[in-house]
């Protein structure tokens, strides 16, 4: 794989993670899931998903993609680089889906680490597309 398809799987991959998180977050209510009610379980994560995916990949847009770009620049592309700018984009995506005038808390419990495991999974697939490619040649 190229360093290019490699980058766009990357970015797919980090939309597409926080969404499914989020999604299986959603289960986590007071009532929580009993027995007989998984088929209506897994048919919430999957519309929750539907429904999260676009604002993922928004964000992915909106962060991933200049960060990306930085970084690159910099020549710092690197798992600690792609998790310090993880935990940078849950905090500021945090601080803009906050609804209303609640505290920060509960939306930063759940979106740093999302973004962190997004921003993680971007650097696992370029990493070993990049690397896939050298191999290649090798």
């Amino acid at each position: 794989m190229i360093e290019r398809q490699a980058t766009v799987v990357g970015f797919a991959v980090a939309s597409a993670l926080p969404a499914l998180i989020l999604a299986a977050l959603s289960l986590t209510g007071e009532s929580g899931v009993h027995a007989g009610q998984w088929r209506e379980a897994s048919l919430l994560v999957f519309i929750s998903f539907l429904v999260f995916l676009p604002y993922s990949a928004l964000f992915t847009l909106l962060f991933g993609v200049p960060s990306y770009l930085l970084c690159r620049r910099l020549g710092i592309v690197s798992w600690w680089a792609a998790s310090i700018v993880g935990v940078l984009a849950g905090v500021l995506i945090s601080l803009i889906v906050r609804s209303g005038n609640r505290p920060y808390a509960g939306e930063m419990m759940r979106l740093i680490p999302a973004a962190e495991i997004s921003a993680i999974a971007f650097w696992a697939v370029r990493k070993w597309g990049s690397q896939s490619r050298t191999k290649l040649r090798g």
